[in-house]
């Protein structure tokens, strides 16, 4: 699992978790939030299983490194993932994936 926290304004935290899932046959992909108005202090986890396509586990694990050096950091999921989330004009969270309730691609079972 890859975490990263960054502390907004001194004292709100953001987290971002990917986890990848080792299991037989597990091709899960799955993110949260998957709406399009989600709070721009909201936290992202991405949940993809080991037998997932490649792309989808280079768009799980693109992280923004631009954003982990520069000074102010990472300030939202949409800053750390923007493969995955991007910060809507009215500064909303919105997931770029077009998925179901969440689900990129769903368990087998």
């Amino acid at each position: 699992m890859v975490d990263y926290t960054t502390t907004i304004n001194g004292h709100h935290r953001i987290v971002s978790h990917v986890q990848i899932d080792f299991c037989k046959d597990c091709q899960t992909f799955a993110i949260h939030p998957w709406d399009e108005a989600s709070p721009l202090d909201t936290n992202g986890i991405v949940e993809i299983g080991n037998r997932a396509s490649a792309e989808s586990r280079r768009t799980a694990l693109s992280l923004n490194t631009g954003c982990l050096t520069k000074l102010s950091g990472c300030q939202s999921v949409a800053d750390l993932l923007p493969t995955i989330w991007k910060e809507t004009a009215d500064g909303k969270i919105a997931c770029v994936i077009q998925n179901d309730r969440g689900f990129i691609q769903k368990p087998a079972n």
